[in-house]
């Protein structure tokens, strides 16, 4: 699911956020200089977070160097409002939820449910995006078990 959150969108998980001291993040800078990016600091254990600058890159002699745009300083900011969070549709965002949670292996038909409505995927549009993906529900003893 898409929360919104600068970290969230490392690879996909927080897993590799949360290991390291200082992660950092380059974006496009605001502002009409295609050429122009910011660095900022998402989170860091061992200084402040959400510190930035700004860059852009210089190719000179076939070298390609970092040149720290003049006169700017170091500044404080959100970085989750330097990405572009791209929302998806409810149909989107339940397909990618089934995918991630039956990617393991079966699982019960009321477990997902339950899940689903905890990420604000109602059940019809569940039940839509299960028949969109060909996923089947097979009846063991008296459940229901999805599986890709």
């Amino acid at each position: 699911m898409n929360t919104g959150r600068a970290q969230d969108h490392i690879l996909g998980s927080r897993a590799f956020d949360a290991a390291a001291r200082i992660t950092m993040m380059v974006t496009k800078a605001a502002g009409d200089d295609p050429g122009r990016r910011t660095l900022s600091i998402m989170q860091s254990n061992i200084g402040p977070d959400g510190l930035a600058v700004d860059f852009q890159t210089v190719v000179e002699d076939d070298v390609v160097r970092c040149q720290w745009i003049a006169g700017e300083r170091t500044r404080q900011v959100d970085v989750n409002q330097l990405i572009e969070v791209k929302k998806l549709r409810p149909g989107e965002a339940a397909q990618q939820f089934l995918m991630s949670a039956l990617s393991s292996g079966p699982k019960l038909a009321t477990a997902l449910s339950a899940a689903a409505a905890k990420n604000d995927i109602s059940i019809a549009t569940l039940r839509r995006a299960k028949k969109d993906l060909g996923i089947e529900a097979r009846q063991r003893s008296a459940r229901v078990v999805l599986a890709l």
